[in-house]
């Protein structure tokens, strides 16, 4: 992989360990989608079987990136502000709508999580640096719940909110420093 797309995708240089680490969990997204399709018994084209593999490997993937050294110098470096997070998680709207247009789960639903993940983002990045990871974990919580509460998702997407929302949340948002009140 070239270095270009390699900082891309897994952030700036990433260690070996990060690299492997980041496949793995690519394989693992991967492998679980089609289990978790399978058990659902779903009835997908092979385009649905594509997209929802891709989507599996770059959340879970991503996840896993986001959670690197690699992604918080490439995200978190004294450059950063809060728009660019703002914006990063914004280009995510094209995994809820991928969600509506190749499988049909409802666009309306989707705008409501879509919305509560800006409003998330705005909360995380503009709390004081030491309730950032509370805030983030909080804000998780409270979608998971609302996601099983309410049920709006097909079987085999319920594991989608909380993984895009782990990924973005608490892996892309919060810096992995832990700091003491400011």
């Amino acid at each position: 992989m070239n270095a270009r797309l390699e900082n891309l995708l897994l952030g700036r240089s990433p260690s070996r360990g990060e690299v492997i680490l980041d496949l793995c969990a690519v394989i693992v997204g991967v492998i679980f989608m089609i289990i978790i399709g399978m058990r659902a018994e779903v009835t997908w084209n092979a385009l649905q079987w594509i997209v929802a593999l891709i989507l599996a490997a770059d959340l879970v993937g991503g996840a896993v990136v986001n959670a690197t050294e690699a992604a918080k110098r490439q995200y978190h470096g004294p450059e950063a502000r809060p728009r660019d997070h703002l914006l990063f998680n914004a280009g995510h709207a094209i995994h809820l709508t991928l969600l509506a247009v190749v499988f049909g789960v409802d666009a309306s639903v989707l705008l409501i999580f879509y919305l509560y993940l800006w409003l998330a983002t705005a909360m995380i990045v503009w709390s004081p640096h030491y309730l950032q990871r509370p805030i983030a974990f909080l804000l998780l919580v409270i979608a998971i719940l609302i996601q099983q509460a309410l049920s709006f998702f097909p079987i085999a997407w319920a594991w989608l909110i909380p993984v895009l929302y782990l990924k973005l949340l608490v892996g892309h948002l919060l810096n992995g420093e832990a700091v003491g009140k400011r």
